[in-house]
C-alpha cells in the first residue's frame, strides 16, 4: 500500500478496500489534525474534525476525481468542515489565557522551552509573548487565519494555498498581506 499513490489508494477505496483508507488517514491524519487545531486551538475538538473530516472523505469517495492532487482535496474537506461549523455555533475564538489548557488538561505550549540557563524572566516573556501571538491570530478573520496557519504553520507555499482554497493566487497574498497587517497592529497595541 505504502508504493501507491494517493489517487490509486482513492481508486481502491471507491471499491471498499479499507487498507487503502487507513493508508490515506496514516498519510494524511497528522497535517490535518495540526491544521485544524490551529484553527481551533483545542485538541479535542480539533479530533473530532479529523474524524469528521475523514468520514466525510469516505463518504465522497465516488465523487472523487483524481484531476488535482489528494492533499488539496482532504484539506479543503478538512476547511470546509471547520468553516461550516463556526457559521453553526456563530462562535469566535475562545479568549486565551497565560494558562490555557484544552478540555483534557492538556498544555499544548508547555514544552516549548528556550535554553534552561537563561534567566526566569525570559521564560516568562517568552511564554507572553507566544500568548499574545496566539490571541492575535485567534482574533484574525477566518479567510484570512486559514491562509496565515496553511502558512506559517503547514509551510505551504501560496501557490499550494491557492489550489487549496481555490482562489487566485493574488487572494492569497492579499489575504495573507492583511492577515500580517492585523497580526502588525493587533501586537503592536499592546506596547508601551
Amino acid at each position: 500500500m505504502e508504493a501507491l499513490t494517493d489517487a490509486e489508494l482513492m481508486e481502491l477505496v471507491r471499491v471498499g478496500d479499507y487498507c487503502a483508507f487507513d493508508e490515506l488517514y496514516n498519510r494524511y491524519s497528522e497535517p490535518i489534525r495540526r491544521f485544524l487545531f490551529q484553527l481551533t486551538w483545542d485538541q479535542e475538538t480539533a479530533e473530532d474534525y479529523l474524524q469528521e473530516t475523514f468520514l466525510r472523505l469516505y463518504r465522497a469517495r465516488d465523487r472523487y476525481e483524481p484531476t488535482g492532487k489528494f492533499s488539496t482535496f482532504i484539506f479543503q474537506i478538512a476547511k470546509n468542515y471547520y468553516l461550516s461549523q463556526r457559521r453553526k455555533s456563530k462562535c469566535h475564538a475562545e479568549e486565551v489565557s497565560l494558562t490555557f489548557q484544552d478540555r483534557n488538561g492538556h498544555k499544548p505550549f508547555e514544552n516549548i522551552r528556550a535554553n534552561e540557563r537563561i534567566e526566569p524572566e525570559v521564560h516568562l516573556i517568552e511564554e507572553y509573548n507566544r500568548f499574545r501571538m496566539r490571541r492575535a491570530i485567534s482574533l484574525l478573520p477566518d479567510s484570512q487565519k486559514i491562509v496565515f496557519t496553511l502558512s506559517h504553520f503547514e509551510g505551504l507555499r501560496y501557490v499550494e494555498i491557492a489550489e487549496l482554497l481555490e482562489i487566485p493566487i493574488g487572494t492569497v497574498k492579499s489575504r495573507m498581506h492583511s492577515a500580517v497587517y492585523m497580526l502588525r497592529n493587533l501586537l503592536q497595541e499592546e506596547l508601551p
